[in-house]
């Protein structure tokens, strides 16, 4: 990883939300990633660097909503794009 912009923004003029992460649409969660792929012979399949992003975040379904996990929407994100990327479904 590269470059990491979570979702959400501190407010510190909030009184009492020093820790806390506000959710707007206009905060969305983005990332800049550099990788390397090798097949288990180690013959290279890929090699690039992408940016993630959602700009859609906070449309996720309401499993992601009411998750206690603080980085939530960052780790979807993630895994929305491990999937669509490095597992592509085959059939």
């Amino acid at each position: 990883m590269l470059d990491i912009d979570l979702a959400g923004r501190h407010e510190w003029w909030r009184p009492g939300a020093y820790d806390v992460r506000i959710m707007r649409g206009i905060t969305w969660p983005r990332m800049d990633l550099q990788y390397t792929w090798k097949d288990e012979n180690g013959r290279l399949l890929a090699e690039r660097r992408e940016r993630v992003s959602d700009i859609d975040y906070l449309s996720r379904s309401a499993f992601v909503r009411f998750d206690s996990d603080p980085l939530v929407y960052d780790k979807a994100m993630l895994k929305e794009w491990f999937d669509g990327r490095l597992c592509p479904k085959v059939g």
